[in-house]
Formats: structure tokens, sequence, C-alpha cells
């Protein structure tokens, strides 16, 4: 963590993303979301009483699935996500504009 503050810039720190999905050890799969949010209020006070220059982002992944999931159920916090966005997967072009813009909708 000392090499971050010694860095000097800003850093975008995106912890734990896409907890709304099933894919880490972080996530639904393994996880509640009140254990998530736990673990990432532990993790920012941790780094943040040692460095000043971390900006936090919250990603979840096809928000526009289940937005409730995604803003509400896993955001950890205004107090603690300082840049909020956005993952989303699909190899067809077309498709993947399409959900992108269900997500920002």
């Amino acid at each position: 963590v000392g090499g971050l503050g010694r860095f000097g810039h800003p850093v975008l720190f995106r912890l734990f993303r896409e907890p709304n999905e099933p894919y880490w050890w972080w996530g639904q799969r393994c996880v509640t979301s009140e254990e998530y949010q736990a673990a990432y209020a532990y993790t920012y006070e941790y780094i943040q009483s040692r460095v000043d220059n971390v900006l936090w982002s919250f990603s979840p992944c096809n928000v526009s699935t289940d937005p409730t999931a995604a803003f509400g159920d896993w955001y950890p916090g205004n107090d603690v996500v300082d840049v909020l966005a956005i993952d989303r997967y699909n190899p067809n072009n077309l498709e993947l504009q399409t959900e992108l813009e269900a997500d920002c909708a």
C-alpha cells in the first residue's frame, strides 16, 4: 500500500469487480451482498488509513438485467465509492451495443 502513496498521483482502484455475478469468490457465488459490502468497507478503511490518492470504483456487470441487485443490493455506499463503472461482455457487437445502451438508460 505504501507504494501507492509514494506514487504521488491519483490511482483508480476497481475493488471486487462484478459482485452481482457468480464469477468471483467475492460475489454472489460465495457471499451475501452484506458480506461483500463489509469486505469492501474493510479494505477501503485499511487502504485509506495509509494513503490519500486512491479513487474507488464500483463496477457491477450486466446492470440492465437486474438494476436493483447491481445498484442497490451490492452497492457498497456513497461514502466508499468515488466512481461508478459498468462491465458488459458479448462477442456479438450488435448485441453488445444494444445491451450497453440498456445498461446506460
